[in-house]
């Protein structure tokens, strides 16, 4: 099992986006340590608020791949800025 990376690692500028990403991963590849599970989608109310971004439709652009920047960028276009 694995922890996700840190909430300070930035992605656009954005801090917690690359760990929200990471625990994704994880989660998808039965590696997240049990005790992140309960707060999976906590992110998901300031990710819609945010960038206007449902948490559903994030894990699935996320399933599909692509680095961090790129799942930003499909971010600001699906969502907004």
């Amino acid at each position: 099992m694995q922890t996700p990376r840190s909430p300070f690692n930035k992605v656009g500028g954005l801090v917690y986006f690359a760990r929200m990403l990471s625990k994704i991963r994880l989660s998808a590849s039965g590696q997240l340590r049990e005790d992140f599970h309960k707060n999976l989608e906590v992110a998901s109310m300031s990710l819609h608020a945010l960038l206007h971004v449902e948490y559903p439709k994030l894990v699935a652009r996320v399933l599909q791949g692509g680095t961090d920047e790129e799942i930003l960028q499909w971010c600001f276009q699906s969502g907004g800025r």
